[in-house]
Order: structure tokens, then sequence, then C-alpha cells
């Protein structure tokens, strides 16, 4: 029997969809129909569906062939963060033109010295005439040198302990105190940049929850990229034509930067696995064949993982996440031989490909949270474990040594 959740997206899909709109106007349609964030509030661009139903609709969505709503930071953290945290006034002005796809939007979480500790964050808000003075350095911000806006955690008061004295914020990233420089990585993209900030500016208008608060609501917002990851996989996505037909993009005749800059998962992946394995050489090999088939049945198994609620079940997701795509990472470099080795060297498309999964799977497992922390939060907050000691955690955060 089929599912009425399925049954009512193909149906809205097959009436709705059609290839020859304009990117800007289909996701525009998407967007007032809900179909296109199906997990938002009703009356928000969305549906009001859980993660489960909401991946039934991806799942058909993919099938028909139906080009997707806008991704990246803006509809995988910012909106969600707009909707819980933000005020009236934060949703209205941002909310339409993330889920048209009209605004850009990176986040500058990391530095240099405040990575997997990222309550050690030392870029500095101080307060001024209407809004807070912004200077510091931000590091690995993906989408920086396209994105019209960002979510910064930044320290407003450095005698608090260091988890006390950060707040969230809005900041604009077109002002002239706003550099962004491109990082290049060994899979040859250059997503990620490092962005200084000198005598920047954000509204008090701008400030997302209240001040000294932001610990807490980059928290929450770490878990909602984790739980987007689950439901829709990754994906930056670049600054698009939107006056471009829709159906160029779905059918990759215009590459809308997802596939190079994005990771495979659920079907996506199973289907670049089988692919590789009928052109390898080696697709007869009874330990490859059984390789093969463990790593499909984790892809199939990483579907039914029963969430733990909040942050921890983002958690367990985000790591299944981690280990599958090193495992296929891994099983790629074996299928497509010595290709895997050298630079632009793959003679097929696939190998290009499954070359490119090579070069990215290492990313998985820092971005978003490493697989330590993630490993941390699980045993917390899901096993009961007791936490691990802290002997900066009451210290004022100017108090503490630094390098």
């Amino acid at each position: 029997m089929s599912d009425p959740t399925v049954a009512a997206a193909e149906a809205w899909f097959e009436k709705n969809w059609d290839p020859r709109l304009p990117v800007g106007q289909w996701w525009r349609i998407l967007a007032e129909s809900g179909w296109g964030f199906p997990n938002w509030p009703k009356g928000a661009f969305g549906l009001g569906l859980d993660a489960a139903q909401a991946r039934l609709v991806v799942a058909a969505r993919n099938r028909l062939g139906v080009y997707g709503p806008p991704t990246g930071i803006a509809t995988m953290m910012v909106a969600r963060l707009l909707l819980t945290s933000g005020n009236d006034a934060h949703r209205e002005r941002w909310l339409r033109p993330i889920a048209e796809g009209r605004d850009n939007w990176c986040q500058l979480f990391s530095e240099p010295g405040a990575g997997s500790d990222l309550a050690g964050v030392r870029t500095r808000a101080v307060a001024g005439d209407g809004g807070y003075v912004i200077n510091g350095q931000k590091v690995w911000t993906s989408g920086a040198h396209y994105a019209g806006w960002g979510i910064l955690l930044a320290r407003t008061d450095f005698s608090a302990p260091k988890h006390q004295g950060l707040s969230f914020f809005v900041i604009d990233m077109r002002q002239s105190g706003v550099d962004v420089r491109p990082l290049r990585q060994m899979n040859g993209a250059a997503e990620f940049n490092e962005v200084f900030l000198t005598d920047a500016f954000v509204p008090d208008s701008d400030l997302i929850g209240a001040l000294g608060a932001g610990w807490a609501t980059a928290l929450q917002t770490l878990g909602f990229e984790r739980d987007w990851l689950e439901i829709e996989g990754s994906g930056m996505m670049l600054a698009l034509d939107l006056a471009a037909p829709a159906g160029d993009y779905a059918s990759g005749a215009k590459p809308d930067g997802r596939e190079r800059l994005s990771i495979p998962a659920g079907q996506a992946a199973r289907d670049l696995l089988l692919q590789g394995l009928r052109a390898s050489p080696l697709r007869d090999d009874p330990y490859t064949r059984q390789r093969v088939a463990r790593l499909l049945a984790k892809i199939e198994a990483s579907q039914h993982i029963e969430a733990a609620g909040g942050a921890a079940g983002a958690s367990i997701g985000k790591l299944a996440a981690s280990a599958i795509t090193r495992d296929l990472a891994l099983l790629a470099q074996d299928l497509i031989g010595d290709d895997a080795l050298y630079d632009g060297a793959a003679n097929s498309p696939l190998a290009l490909k499954l070359q490119s999964l090579l070069m990215s799977a290492p990313g998985v497992s820092i971005a978003g949270g490493t697989d330590e922390i993630q490993k941390n939060i699980i045993a917390e907050r899901v096993l009961g474990l007791p936490s691990e000691p802290r002997i900066d955690k009451d210290v004022p955060f100017d108090a503490l040594p630094r390098g």
C-alpha cells in the first residue's frame, strides 16, 4: 500500500514540475507549496513533516527527476535558526529570500585557534553606537566568496567563562570590513575560505537570541546542519542563474555546484557504488563483491537509524555518514585503480566522479563537527557517561593561557 505522504508528493510534483520554468520561478513555486522544505513548519514554507517523512518526499522527488530546492548554509541551518530563535522581524526579512534561493549565506564559526574547541573563539564584538564593531579572523568558511550574509559567533564578554561570553549575529558580508580569501583543497575545489573582519559592523537588530547566549544558539545551529545532511545529503549550491531553465540544472546540462561539492548519500551512494563495480576490472573478484555487499548493507542500515533526539540523534547520523563515506572512498580507489592516484588522469566521467569522492571524503569527518566531537556527544547524551573534565569551565576567558 502506497504511503499517503509519498503519493501526495508524487501527485504534486507530476502536476507542477515543468523543466522549462526559470529556476527562480520554480523555487518560488516550491517555497509556496511547502514541498521544497517539507520538514519546515506549516505557514513558514513547509508542511510540518518529520525527518522520516521528509526523506520519503526527497526520494519521491529524485525518482521523478524533479529539480530540488536551494540548498547550502541558508536552507540547511539559517532558516531553521530563524524559525526557532529569530524574532518576527528576522523571519520577515530573511526567510522568504532563503526559501526562494535569492540569498546565499555562510557560517562564520571556526577560527585558526578554535576548531573543535569552538567555544575558544576570539573574534571580538564590541558594543558601539547602534550595534557592534567586529574584529577577528574566521577559517573554513564555505561559500563566503559568494555569500551576501553570514551567521557569526563572536565574543562579547572576555571576562566571562568561555562558553558564557559569546553572542550570535547575522553579518552583511558585502561591507568593506569583510575580506574573503579562498583556500584551495586537494580535490581542486575552493569552496572554503578564510575571512578577515576589520572594524566590520553589525546593527543591534541583527543579534540572534540573547546577548551572551551565543553558545547555545551555535550548538542548536550545528544540530540543524546534521539533521539536514541526513535528509538531503550535502551540497553547497553555488550562486545560480535564476533565469535559466530549471530543467538544465536537473539534467546536469548546467552545473549547480552540488555534484562537485557533494558527497553521495542513500540511493545516490548505492547507484555510484554499483556503477563503479560494473565498470571495474575487479567486478568478478569475490572479495571485491563482498566488500561492495557489506557497504551496501551499511548504506541501507543508515537509512533506518532511529534518531535519539536533539543533537545526540543528529550526531549518530553524522558519524554513520562519515564512516560510510570513508568506506565508499576507499572502495572507489580500488575500483578505479591507478586513476585514483593521478590528478586529471581519470579516463571517464565515472572515474572522475570516484576520484573526486576519494579527494573529498576526509572532509566529511571534519565538517559539521569532527567525528571525535560526535563520539563525545553520543557518550554523554545518549550513553550517560561522565563528561570529560574541563579545567577551563568556570575561568574567565581573558585569564586562560593562550597558545
